[in-house]
């Protein structure tokens, strides 16, 4: 029988790591959270609650006590787990969730990491996230927040996300936990009977799934943590479902399995699939070093294309600790860093086109291939009509808008697509390396107003100095897209030259 937290722990295949002592709660100790895989970040007090011990996650905010452990990491309900405490029902630890062996191959599991939710639950988290997203609109000052990091009012109310502005004149609201499905959880040692459940004012950013909400995270107001729980940015509501929220491709003529942009937060995730979402689809994964998926989702992964791995870039380098997971995992994942800022929401904030940005990060033939399906083909009327407007001159237009490559086309189903082909580049992106087949990218650079020309081991672009900054954005993705093939060519130029 186990009933300390810390054995319970270590009986999954975890170590922990001694993190010292302290006068309040006595030896504490670190390692990996069992709920949302993030490493040091769950701590474990052995001493506390009368030798039973007690649990806290930075990240995902899971905490309690051998009780608590049980009903969170192996989905017993109160009464189970308390048999299993007491020695009257021997607890026998599930299979694990993360094993030793798997850490030291430094992979990604497929393993299910969470309980599923509560009817009960689910039906107040529903009407908890409605009343919220009505609430939204009457804060102009949290709709122009969300703005800045690229959610538009009229995105967040697609996504489902609302802001909580507290009940009564209180910075948040109390419900009792059995209303919401939830066991009462006893006093035990120093820890109080804990019979509410707390919702604290802030940025509600939901899980839902078919119409239902399936897990609840609150982003905190920033003066409310000045007052309680500074470092608790985010607060999971007890009872979500903590698995990580996937995001499919909102085009049907895109296959779900293309490509996969992976995000640590749901707001990251929930604004890039706005922007990027007719041909990728996007996963948020809620930590930078991730140790396990839900099998279905593995299996996704497995079968995609491309993994565009975009996870936070901090200082504490855990996103390239656990780019080197991924890296292991999946052959065909790649490293894709936040451009000057910590995560896509703040390259967002900063100016940067975060379709390029995705953009960038796809080989050309992924990129052209999928590309070509987003695009709908005209009807004939439509076909007509276009022809027209094509023939005639425009002015307006920057130097971007004048090219009308001919293609080098690989099959008879290209060279019947070649106006689809050149209505899309026309529709969407310029300059931005999406083509089909090899192009002399100098005539291309030419045809736009610019010469190029070797410098040493590289080049140098000129004639876009007058060029709007979107339009100079473009190039400098189109030149560092295909830098190899530009220097290849100038070498060529210059030997037929000579």
């Amino acid at each position: 029988m186990y009933s300390n937290v810390k054995n319970m722990y270590e009986s999954k295949g975890f170590t922990l790591k001694s993190k010292g002592s302290s006068s309040k709660r006595g030896a504490e100790f670190a390692g990996a959270c069992p709920g949302c895989g993030g490493e040091d970040r769950f701590c474990i007090w052995p001493e506390q609650n009368n030798g039973q011990g007690s649990y806290s996650c930075r990240g995902c905010e899971c905490a309690g006590d051998a009780i608590q452990f049980l009903i969170d990491f192996e989905g017993m309900r109160f009464g189970e787990a308390q048999k299993a405490i007491t020695g009257e029902n021997a607890y026998t630890p599930k299979k694990t969730v993360y094993t030793q062996k798997a850490e030291k191959k430094n992979i990604i599991e497929a393993k299910e990491c969470t309980v599923p939710v509560s009817e009960k639950w689910e039906e107040k988290a529903t009407k908890f996230q409605n009343f919220c997203l009505e609430q939204l609109e009457a804060n102009p000052v949290v709709v122009e927040a969300l703005a800045a990091r690229g959610i538009a009012l009229e995105v967040a109310k697609h996504y489902g996300i609302g802001y909580h502005p507290g009940e009564k004149g209180k910075n948040s609201a109390i419900r009792h936990r059995t209303g919401w499905g939830l066991d009462v959880i006893p006093a035990s040692g120093h820890s109080k009977e804990k019979k509410y459940l707390w919702l604290p004012r802030g940025i509600v950013v939901p899980v839902c799934e078919n119409g239902q909400t399936k897990r609840l995270r609150i982003r905190r107001d920033d003066i409310d943590r000045e007052e309680f729980q500074a470092n608790m940015k985010y607060y999971v509501v007890p009872g979500s479902d903590m698995s990580p929220l996937y995001l499919p491709s909102t085009n049907k003529f895109v296959p779900d399995n293309f490509c996969t942009l992976i995000v640590e937060g749901e707001l990251d995730a929930y604004m890039l699939h706005s922007k990027v979402g007719d041909f990728c689809s996007v996963m948020s994964i809620m930590t930078a070093k991730i140790t396990a998926l839900p099998p279905a989702l593995m299996d996704k992964l497995k079968k995609a294309a491309i993994i565009l791995v975009a996870t936070d870039k901090d200082d504490n380098r855990a996103g390239f600790e656990g780019w080197e997971k991924w890296q292991a995992t999946f052959a065909k994942a790649k490293r894709l860093v936040p451009l000057g800022a910590k995560d896509p929401g703040d390259m967002f904030a900063k100016g940067e086109d975060l379709v390029l940005w995705v953009l960038g990060a796809l080989p050309s033939v992924y990129a052209n291939g999928i590309l070509k399906k987003v695009m709908s083909v005209p009807n004939e009327a439509e076909k007509g009509e276009t022809e027209a407007k094509e023939a005639l001159p425009d002015k307006s237009k920057t130097p971007l808008d004048s090219l009308q490559p001919s293609f080098v086309h690989t099959s008879k189903k290209d060279i019947e697509n070649d106006k689809s082909h050149k209505r899309f580049l026309k529709q969407f992106f310029k300059l931005d390396g999406v083509y089909v087949g090899n192009f002399n990218f100098i005539e291309i650079l030419d045809a736009h107003g610019l010469t190029v020309n070797l410098k040493g081991d590289d080049f140098n672009v000129t004639g876009h100095e007058k060029w709007k900054d979107d339009d100079w954005m473009k190039l400098f993705w189109f030149t560092r897209k295909h830098s190899e093939a530009i220097i290849n060519q100038l070498k060529q130029r210059e030997e037929v030259m000579a």
